[in-house]
């Protein structure tokens, strides 16, 4: 499948009614959730004055876990942070794979991926001065782009009959479709007619509600 680029989602810590996401999944858009963990680290991540603060351990201590959904394709995740304790050594890891070391660079740690599943971001410092204070994160993802396909049934035959003495009997076909984003409109030839019913109403076009996938006979 065909992949678009650039789509973004951004989550401040600072906004009204934000979320530590602590053990509890939360939605940042209909592609991306993220959830907090502890981990090995001295205390649970919490929100203190519109900050997530991540707290630390020498291998692996609070993090934040980003997952895609949908099919997304997280290709790039830039973390906020600052404040006193707000340049700690970090790390992540993507999919669960080898774990990657991160510096801060003018407030931001920066993880370019490729990740199907999830980004964990990590502070991995083993001294108070290395918790993280994370004032917000933004994903970059892709998703998958499908063509939509429109399928008719088999010809339709038998509907000739004796003239001045029509019309025919309908016949039935199917139509079907995968991947669609809107109505799917059927127009009949010439000295035909559409209709849902066998008993009509019949007409020269017909309308057939659809999303994502269609069968209709």
């Amino acid at each position: 499948s065909i992949k678009s680029w650039g789509q973004t989602a951004t989550y401040s810590f600072s906004s009204s009614g934000a979320s530590s996401g602590f053990n509890n999944e939360t939605t940042v858009d209909a592609n991306i959730s993220f959830e907090s963990f502890k981990n090995s680290g001295t205390t649970n991540p919490a929100l203190n004055s519109g900050q997530l603060r991540l707290y630390q351990h020498a291998t692996k201590g609070g993090s934040i876990k980003i997952y895609a959904h949908n099919g997304a394709t997280i290709t790039k995740v830039v973390v906020n942070a600052s404040g006193n304790d707000g340049m700690g050594p970090a790390g992540y890891t993507q999919d669960g794979g080898t774990a990657t070391n991160l510096s801060i660079s003018n407030g931001n740690y920066t993880m370019n991926t490729s990740a199907t599943g999830n980004v964990e971001f990590y502070c991995r410092g083993n001294s108070s001065s290395n918790r993280i204070y994370v004032n917000s994160f933004t994903v970059t993802y892709t998703l998958p782009v499908t063509t939509p396909t429109i399928t008719l049934g088999d010809a339709v035959t038998g509907l000739n009959y004796v003239q001045a003495s029509g019309p025919s009997t309908g016949k039935p076909f199917t139509v079907s479709g995968e991947n669609l984003a809107a109505n799917v409109t059927l127009t009949a030839p010439a000295d035909f007619e559409l209709s849902t019913s066998l008993e009509g109403p019949y007409s020269n076009s017909l309308s057939i509600t659809a999303s994502g996938t269609l069968t209709a006979e």
